[in-house]
């Protein structure tokens, strides 16, 4: 059974995520759809929460949000350079340390974004490659609505974060999680991103990844001239993981004030 989860902002649709995770019998969700209105706009609700998601991450020693976030979209990086000089600096200088960390080793879908070996031994940049037909595209006014279906029949407006060639992958414990991005440009005006998830846990990452998702879909809008719109995160099953040290009465006093203030 499909499982809705909405919010104007991420804050928002990660706690209305967070209250139907909770009214499960179990701990797993399948076909979790997470819809997010506004996502590249954060108020004081979002910065609390996210304060207090970090608080029990940091009890259990996992990875902040901003941490996570950082894996899909280096926004301290992007904040100062160009985007040539980003995905220089990430490649030569960000990714190689990432890499040495065992906690990043699934961790770094910005290096497959920002590079890619194709089956010739070429290699790309999928996602400048992306964004550049977009605005082409949007360049040429032929985007009006034939994009809602560009991504059946274009495959540089998708973007596979998956590989099974790499190690792990044929675990089902283990490799990335995220395993596709497609960018839609519903209108001449702005640009969308839905992203699927084979496994999320919904505590310790799924905030930083609704954060990071949207700072990637701040980055393409700007880029391709275009305004930032929804997000739409499509988890195929979500996981209510209890980081150490937090109980699922913890999470619903979170999720509570949480829906109290948002009434």
């Amino acid at each position: 059974m499909v499982m809705i989860a909405r919010g104007e902002s991420v804050g928002e649709a990660w706690i209305d995520g967070l209250q139907g995770m909770l009214n499960l019998q179990g701990d797993v969700g399948y076909m979790l759809v997470t819809e997010i209105g506004a996502p590249t706009i954060q108020g004081p609700h979002d910065r609390e929460i996210a304060r207090q998601v970090d608080a029990m991450l940091r009890r259990a020693r996992k990875q902040p949000v901003q941490a996570v976030s950082n894996t899909l979209f280096p926004q301290d990086v992007a904040s100062r350079f160009t985007a040539p000089l980003m995905y220089r600096h990430y490649l030569d200088e960000v990714y190689p340390l990432l890499k040495q960390e065992r906690a990043n080793w699934w961790g770094t879908y910005a290096h497959r974004l920002f590079e890619r070996t194709q089956a010739n031994g070429t290699v790309i940049n999928p996602l400048d490659r992306m964004i550049r037909k977009m605005a082409a595209s949007v360049r040429r006014g032929r985007v009006v609505r034939s994009h809602h279906e560009l991504s059946l029949v274009d495959p540089d407006l998708e973007i596979a974060i998956a590989d099974p060639t790499l190690p792990g992958m044929t675990s089902t414990r283990s490799g990335p999680c995220l395993s596709h991005l497609s960018f839609k440009v519903p209108d001449r005006t702005r640009v969308d991103l839905i992203a699927f998830y084979r496994t999320h846990y919904f505590v310790e990452k799924a905030l930083g990844n609704f954060v990071g998702l949207a700072r990637l879909l701040n980055f393409v809008a700007r880029e391709a001239g275009l305004n930032a719109g929804t997000l739409t995160v499509i988890s195929s099953c979500a996981k209510l993981d209890l980081p150490a040290g937090t109980t699922r009465a913890d999470l619903r006093q979170l999720q509570e004030s949480f829906s109290v203030k948002a009434n």
